[in-house]
């Protein structure tokens, strides 16, 4: 088989989370294979996904965005964006789990009803 990969990948068995917009719930994953420029996942068949999602992996406190670039089935692999495109600094996630909790709240008691 032609490897056409940059970075070798290394085998992983590991939980994660795939955040696809703020308004809609999170998609469980397992993370297969890593490198630093990509990950193969596994997830549900049928799971409809946007060309960028952002990859979490909670156990090691990894947050990636990244591109689709394949699927086969259950099978997907993710092109992580550049070092630069890193979500993985505690006040970045700190704001986006706050605006995604607003959103959420947002969609369960309504827009006009929100406690301030």
């Amino acid at each position: 088989m032609l490897e056409r990969r940059d970075e070798a990948r290394r085998r992983v068995l590991l939980g994660g989370l795939i955040e696809t917009a703020a308004f809609l719930p999170e998609i469980a994953c397992t993370v297969r294979d890593v490198s630093l420029t990509g990950a193969r996942l596994r997830l549900a068949a049928g799971a409809i996904l946007p060309d960028r999602v952002t990859l979490r992996v909670p156990i090691r406190g990894e947050c990636r965005l990244g591109r689709i670039v394949w699927r086969d089935g259950d099978a997907v692999g993710v092109q992580f964006e550049s070092d630069d495109g890193t979500l993985a600094t505690g006040k970045a996630l700190k704001a986006r789990d706050a605006e995604i909790a607003q959103l959420r709240a947002a969609l369960v008691i309504g827009p006009g009803d929100a406690v301030h």
